[in-house]
């Protein structure tokens, strides 16, 4: 009986462990990416983590420090959001520009 303890031990050993690590992170694909977290800019968000500022260079979106846009139609709503324009970090004006209207309406109107 003692030659399986050792297998015993290690089979319940690999049925009761689990992974406690987290997935790694994975920046969003696009030059121009929102966030959202309740109708509202995220305190700290989880898709968009760049840091590059205003005027910085970039290769993609999720390189830039995100930005805070208000939704001007009264809903007291906002969004955080990155463009990288022709490799540079954009500023307020042209990354609070969504890629459509039904973008800036999903991002606006109250559900």
């Amino acid at each position: 009986m003692l030659r399986w303890a050792p297998f015993f031990c290690l089979a319940i050993a690999a049925c009761s462990s689990h992974s406690t690590a987290q997935q790694p992170y994975v920046p969003p694909a696009g030059d121009r990416v929102s966030e959202q977290e309740d109708g509202a800019c995220p305190t700290t968000p989880n898709q968009l983590r760049g840091t590059t500022p205003t005027g910085g260079a970039c290769t993609e979106g999720a390189d830039c420090a995100p930005v805070c846009c208000q939704c001007n139609n009264g809903t007291n709503r906002s969004w955080s959001a990155v463009h990288c324009s022709d490799k540079v970090c954009a500023g307020a004006d042209d990354a609070c520009t969504p890629a459509s209207a039904a973008d800036l309406a999903a991002l606006c109107n109250a559900p």
